[in-house]
Order: C-alpha cells, then structure tokens, then sequence
C-alpha cells in the first residue's frame, strides 16, 4: 500500500489565499508523487491526494483546531481567509474519502494476504524554517514508525538499504508519523512507515523538477526500498503468515 498526502495541486475555488502563490506553493510536497512514481506503480493499492496541503491536511486530525485547514506560511504569514462552518464541511468530506480510501485499503490487504507494508510518502523543506538562521535539515531521507510502534522489522531493513545507497538518514527525528501513520498502528497485520525525503533531493529551489537529481534519487530510493521490502519480508513471521 502507499499513500500521498500532501502532494496536491488543486486549489478549488473556495480557496482564497492571502499570500502569493510561490508562498503556498512551498507548503505542499511539491512533485513528491513524480519522485514516486514507480513504486505507485508496483503498489496494490494507491491513494493520493489531488488538493493542496493548505486547502485541506488528511494527515492531520479532522478537527478544525489541529491545522487541518492551515493557518501559516512556512515563513509564518497567515495564508488563507478564515474557513467558515459551511466551507470547512465540505473540505471534511474529502478527508473522510481519503482515509476511507485508505482503511478499505488496508482491510482488502489483509483479507487477501494476511499481512501488509503501508508506505506514507512525503518531503520535506531543504531547509528547517523554525531554527533561526533558517540552517539546512540534517538529514535527507528520514523514516518514521511512531517510535517504533507501527514498522515492525522493516524499519530496521528500510534503514539499512537507504545507508547502503548513500544516504544521510534520520529515524524518528523531526517526522515520527502523522495522523494516517497513527490511525492505522492498531493493526498490527500491517507494518506501516512515515517516509520522507529532503526535496533538494529532486527539486529545484524547492518548486520545479531537477531532472538529474531527480532520477539519480528516484534509482537510489527503488533500490533501496525493493531490496528492504525483499529482505524484511522472505520468510513471513507467524504472525503474518497468510
């Protein structure tokens, strides 16, 4: 299973900014999907989605107050107009829609197999806007399972394979799991992980595609994924056993 939170670029018309549209631009996982590609691809079951992060969060808590609908810019201006009782009621049914789509998911995956993997796709900035001086992000891919309570033995492999392929990894730093990561952590049956990669590692200044970058990336995270995923699971735990 995988799914992509925050890569859309839809903006429906209730949407009305109070910034320019580079600001809201940079609060999305911009291209993350492209960088995914192929393991969409070779996925069971895919769920994107295709609104922007700042018109509707689903990897956030439904509740207005949690940031679902988002109040700043990366550099701390106040993005949108204030969403009012009837506007946020209907941004809420795409969020119910996507973690149906994801919880039917997960059910269909485990009736039909026993066990499952859940990747939660996303980036990150290059640089970490809430230390002052703005300094870049230590890390460039960072894995997160809820401290250790939804990866289960691919964690350790996923790991593994993204040091044997060069990269600086960070586990359970700054991106630990968020809401979709925590919904799905009481079934065991699936091993669940919150994968982020640094977006210098395929973007141009944070918005446009660098296309040898970007493949050179995309080649080192297939590898890398495939093998731990190959690697974790050759001999199906008891548990998990079909």
């Amino acid at each position: 299973m995988v799914d992509i939170p925050h890569a859309g670029r839809i903006y429906p018309s209730d949407f009305e900014p109070l910034v320019e549209p580079n600001a809201v631009a940079l609060t999305e996982d911009r291209l993350v999907d492209v960088l995914f590609a192929p393991l969409m691809d070779h996925a069971r079951y895919t769920t994107v989605s295709r609104v922007g992060r700042s018109y509707l969060d689903v990897n956030r808590p439904r509740d207005a107050g949690s940031g679902v609908f988002r109040r700043r810019t990366l550099d701390g201006r106040k993005l949108q107009a204030d969403v009012g009782v009837d506007a946020a009621r209907k941004r809420l049914t795409l969020w119910d829609a996507y973690h149906k789509n994801v919880d039917t998911a997960r059910r269909r995956t485990i009736a039909q197999h026993g066990w499952g993997v859940h990747l939660n796709l996303h980036s990150f900035p290059s640089t970490d806007w809430h230390t002052a001086g703005c300094p870049p992000m230590p890390f460039e891919i960072e894995v997160g399972d809820l401290n250790g309570r939804t990866g289960g033995r691919l964690t350790r492999h996923l790991v593994r394979a993204l040091h044997g392929e060069g990269f600086r990894v960070g586990v359970n730093e700054t991106f630990k799991g968020g809401e979709i990561v925590r919904r799905g952590r009481t079934e065991q049956a699936i091993d669940t992980i919150q994968l982020e990669v640094r977006r210098d590692l395929y973007l141009r200044d944070d918005l446009y595609l660098d296309w040898s970058k970007m493949i050179s990336s995309r080649r080192r995270l297939m590898r890398a994924i495939f093998g731990a995923v190959s690697e974790a699971y050759a001999q199906p735990s008891p548990q998990k056993a079909a």
